[in-house]
């Protein structure tokens, strides 16, 4: 935030700029800088919306009555999200200052909200506060205006949200849509959006560079973009062909894709290949004379050209795709006049670098610079990138010309966009040479496509198009430096960091020059900190820095990847860290800046000797904040502090029994020599189970919770699953019977085995203790249906993990394979099982220990819920797809209910899915699992989201015939929709509709006796039928 001054200060003095107190940025005749010992810098007098809810137009709309803004007394502490949830919010978008965009569901849930003694207030989001004021003009007309819709979930899909508006384009959070501007209330109206912005049309940002930046010093240091990859998106790339290519690209693209014409990737433009050769081309043409910044990078291009030689694309698209193919670095020359605006693409750009903070992205100004202030456009705008505008190339030989001047490197190119943004932030971040840059040539470009052609392989042109990758290529030097210095993956706040401390004053404006025009010797010769753990609300961390030479200007700069903004604040910084420095003397400087995520200290005439440097968390709203800072003295951590990086558990399981013995969880945190080493425990649900401060876990009551281990120093955390399970006395009242003497003729309709399921592991009794002690037998389930085996489920050495199956050759007056002091499990009744121990057999009778309830019944209270049965027991999900599952409750008497809207739904990871009332959401790619409880019952069913669809399963073979005794594998292969298939052989689920017939597992099926049955396979959502006949 503080920068230079044009003129050399007295010793010890803080140069800083300053918004003019009292007026909004566009007031200003512009941004100034003064010499002061505390200097503040001071908000601009913004409201919290860019449209008024009083707004004649849009007044009389209806307040939503489940959008409600949440303000709070001051900066987010962790623990108020926390209570904020709990008192059932859900929170969306952080608006200045100290509130959040929430979601509720009924009035009680504010009733909750505004018992809570941090919160001032909770009031209506008004449909307003949605547009953007440069869509006001368009509610009135009956003509379609494109558009761009936020939602209020990023991670969820739009498209059901805006169906009836045909949307061209709807991705997570975002959709493209051509509306009348009558329609615009309807959508302000849904509560699945939370802004309505005007569409984006992009431009391409055109109106002896290496020696001015110093990127000439690094090559010679051989700093030429070693091991880095770098993405383009731009017009396209000579003739479209990796092959077939300029001499200056052969062996540079990593990748080529065609975006705006299909399969057609070529530059009849010329931008995109002069913007690629700046950055990698390796001048083979010239004989090494003209080449990129970066020749030894490589490149991955996104063409954006369509046929009409429009910008067309996903900006989300190419990072992503980009990032894939292993670009960390992105230079984009193109961009939306929109008067400094947060647009849509900043909030893209914003959101990507916030989730990808190793990725760093620089975008052009714009050229616009002749109409004055705030003509810095969209991506420029966003926080996280860095923002380039154009200084002059040192190129006066060519000033004859007249387009430009290139006579003075110190000046700013005239046509270069200025700032500062529409919400007073400092843009651009810095500038580079943009004027008269000559570099690669499109084979198909005619010649009026450049300033001046310089032959068939090289022309000159100009604009912040130019100098951005310019600075990208220079990027790629530092980013090779750091590397071979051990930082494996820079954050894009650490590279930003240092640009900006190495950059060299051009004693102009802010708003002009940015903090100065890079300078790549200067940035690589700074001293740094790359701290990933992060900040959160009032917590800070020190250094000290050493100023050996007192002669040179000393210089500190803070950078941090923001959170993404809601797109019509009236202020777009989120998380607000604070840069304080103490000088050897004491004395004491802060920035006081809550505008900017990029704060930097400068000293003149610094004083010689040690400085502490504070970096402290002032409210943050989202996440831990991590961020980089940079100094051209010495830097060290303060001997004091040493950051937390991780933490651990001992166990990821726990089992319990309801009022048995707690159990231990032991938290890791890591570093062992951290100095905050503090640990907050939680349970997810207290019913279950809680825990103490030591990690102590009590159980409470059937079911399953996590205990989440969180450090207080960054706030990393560790979890684990606790499952507790019904003790031998608890409220189901089972208990051990007293020893029945038997007849084997009535004891034979008892012992029948649970179906083959059991046998075959498909059954969770993994967790159970059995042995022949009576206290710990414990009561069985049958979850599977009718049982018709003729057989017994003997369970080896009391282990429930590897039983036997013993054949029973009918039911007459021998019992043959049953044994003295053998587990096994016994039929009560239907659905009711009772694990049994043989404890002696003679030749007529059978003495045996059972499990049963305490009233001696034949199987107890027909009412007796005894399992949760889902619809599916797995689920397979596309992106964005919705599907519904319905859960039955199970009774002791075999009957059922559907109980969805009454029992309880939760989702694991609901970045992944999400889930209400038993409708099921596919948020993003990965595996998460949904648990359903009802009654003190729980039932998993894991949910895996792929973008890998089964389209249909295939088996080896569609029927078989078997002797009896004998067994056959089948195989079963899934089709996904791309056409590529898997043998899920292993993966699918398989039932035998008659296991007196045959039995089956992991598609080996065993012929048990004559007759008829069904292989049912099922996997990925698909089932198929395989006729079995025993002989």
């Amino acid at each position: 935030m503080f920068k230079r001054t044009p003129k050399r200060m007295a010793a010890g003095a803080l140069i800083v700029c300053m918004l003019l107190s009292g007026l909004p940025v566009h007031a200003s005749d512009s941004l100034q800088k003064r010499e002061t010992e505390s200097a503040k810098i001071q908000s601009v007098n913004r409201s919290m919306f860019a449209t008024e809810a009083s707004h004649r137009k849009l007044s009389s709309l209806p307040a939503s009555a489940h959008l409600v803004i949440i303000k709070c007394s001051g900066p987010i502490q962790e623990e108020w999200k926390e209570s904020l949830e709990q008192a059932g919010a859900t929170l969306g978008d952080y608006l200045p200052e100290y509130s959040y965009l929430a979601k509720v569901k009924d009035s009680s849930d504010l009733d909750k909200l505004t018992e809570l003694s941090f919160v001032e207030s909770v009031r209506p989001f008004h449909p307003a506060y949605k547009l953007s004021p440069e869509l006001l003009q368009a509610l009135d007309q009956n003509e379609k205006v494109e558009v761009t819709a936020v939602g209020f979930d990023r991670k969820k899909d739009l498209t059901r949200s805006v169906k009836r508006f045909s949307p061209a384009q709807a991705t997570k959070g975002f959709a493209q849509l051509s509306v009348k501007g009558t329609d615009l209330e309807d959508l302000l109206l849904s509560d699945d959006i939370v802004a309505v912005l005007p569409k984006e049309h992009w431009v391409f940002s055109n109106d002896r560079a290496a020696g001015i930046i110093q990127s000439n010093t690094l090559a010679s240091t051989g700093y030429t973009g070693k091991n880095q990859i770098i993405g383009i998106a731009d017009s396209g790339l000579d003739r479209g062909s990796t092959t077939n290519i300029h001499p200056d690209f052969v062996g540079q693209v990593k990748k080529l894709i065609p975006v705006g014409r299909a399969n057609n990737a070529s530059d009849p433009d010329g931008h995109g290949t002069h913007v690629a050769g700046s950055v990698v081309g390796t001048g083979k043409a010239s004989n090494g004379k003209v080449k990129g910044m970066a020749p030894d990078a490589k490149l991955v291009f996104h063409s954006m050209s369509d046929s009409e030689g429009e910008l067309t694309g996903d900006f989300n698209q190419f990072l992503t795709e980009a990032y894939n193919a292993g670009a960390r670095i992105h230079s984009d020359s193109w961009g939306t006049d929109d008067r400094g605006v947060y647009g849509y693409s900043s909030a893209i750009v914003d959101q990507f670098i916030w989730d990808h903070k190793d990725m760093s992205v620089l975008v052009a100004g714009g050229n616009s610079g002749r109409n004055g202030k705030r003509t810095i456009g969209s991506p420029a705008t966003a926080k996280n990138v860095i923002s380039v505008g154009a200084s002059e190339n040192n190129r006066p030989d060519l000033v004859s010309y007249g387009i430009t001047d290139a006579d003075n490197p110190n000046e700013i190119a005239e046509f270069s966009s200025r700032g500062p943004t529409a919400d007073g932030r400092i843009k651009p971040d810095v500038v580079a040479p943009g004027t008269w840059i000559l570099s690669t040539r499109s084979a198909l470009a005619p010649d009026d496509s450049f300033w001046s052609p310089m032959n068939q392989y090289y022309a000159y042109m100009g604009g912040t198009s130019m100098a951005t990758p310019i600075l990208a290529g220079g990027v790629a030097q530092v980013r090779q430096f750091l590397n071979e210095q051990g930082v494996s993956s820079p954050s894009s706040a650490l590279i930003k960091s240092m640009i900006v401390n190495g950059s060299d004053d051009l004693g102009l404006d802010l708003i002009v020059q940015g903090f100065g025009r890079a300078n790549l010797a200067a940035a690589i010769g700074s001293d740094y900190k790359d701290e990933t753990s992060g900040l959160k609300t009032g917590q800070s961390t020190s250094y000290t820095i050493t100023v050996n030479n007192p002669s040179k200007p000393f210089s500190t700069t803070l950078v941090w990847t923001d959170y993404p903004s809601y797109p019509n604040a009236g202020k777009t910084l989120v998380n607000d860290l604070d840069l304080t420095l103490t000088s050897p003397s004491g004395k004491t400087y802060a920035a006081g800046d809550h505008l900017n995520n990029v704060e930097n200290l400068y000293f003149s005439a610094p004083e010689k000797g040690t400085y502490t440097v504070k970096v402290t968390g002032y409210n943050v709203p989202k996440g831990s904040q991590p961020y980089a800072i940079t100094t051209n003295g010495k830097l060290s951590s303060s001997d004091s502090e040493v950051r937390v990086t991780g933490i651990s558990l001992d166990k990821s399981t726990l089992e319990l029994t309801k009022g048995g013995s707690t159990g231990k969880l032991t938290a890791t945190v890591k570093p062992s020599s951290a100095t905050n080493k503090t640990v907050t425990w939680s349970s997810s649900k207290t019913s279950v189970a809680t825990v103490n401060a030591t990690g102590t876990v009590t159980p409470v009551g059937e079911g399953q919770a996590t205990i989440t281990a969180t450090t207080v120093d960054g706030g990393f955390t560790a979890s684990a699953k606790v499952k507790v399970s019904a003790g031998s006395t608890n409220d189901n009242q089972i208990a051990w019977g007293e020893v029945q003497t038997a007849k084997y003729s009535p004891l034979l309709d008892t012992i029948l085995a649970f179906q083959d399921e059991l046998s075959q592991g498909g059954f969770n009794l993994t967790s159970k203790q059995v042995t022949t002690k009576r206290d710990d037998a414990d009561f069985v389930i049958n979850q599977y249906g009718a049982i018709g085996a003729r057989a017994i489920l003997e369970l080896p050495n009391q282990d429930l993990q590897e039983p036997t199956v013993k054949n029973l050759t009918g039911f007459d007056t021998s019992l043959r394979g049953v044994a003295d002091g053998k587990m096994y499990l016994m039929k009560i009744r239907d659905n009711v099982y009772a694990k049994v121990r043989v404890d002696r057999i003679s030749s007529s009778l059978a003495t045996l220990s059972y499990v049963l309830e305490k009233d001696g019944g034949s199987g107890g209270d027909p009412d007796q819920l005894v399992s949760l049965e889902p619809s599916q027991s797995t689920l397979f999900l596309a992106p964005d797809q919705t599907a519904t599952l319905t859960i039955q409750a199970v009774y002791a008497d075999g009957s059922k209910e559907d109980i969805g809207d009454k029992a309880t739904w939760s989702v694991e990871d609901d970045t992944i899915a999400s889930v209400e009332n038993g409708e099921v959401t596919a948020t993003s790619l990965g595996t998460t699992t949904i648990t359903v409880e009802y009654e003190g019952l729980s039932v998993d069913i894991p949910v895996k989201v792929t973008d890998m669809i089964v389209s249909k399963l295939k088996p080896s073979k569609t029927s078989a015939t078997l002797p009896n005794g004998k067994s056959t594998k089948i195989i079963v292969k899934a089709v996904y929709t791309d056409n590529t298939t898997e043998d899920i052989t292993d993966l699918a689920d398989w039932v035998s509709s008659n296991t007196k017939v045959a039995e089956v597992s992991k598609g080996v099926v065993k012929a048990i006796s004559k007759g008829k049955t069904t292989i049912t396979v099922t996997y990925g959502g698909k089932t198929i039928n395989i006729k079995v006949t025993v002989k």
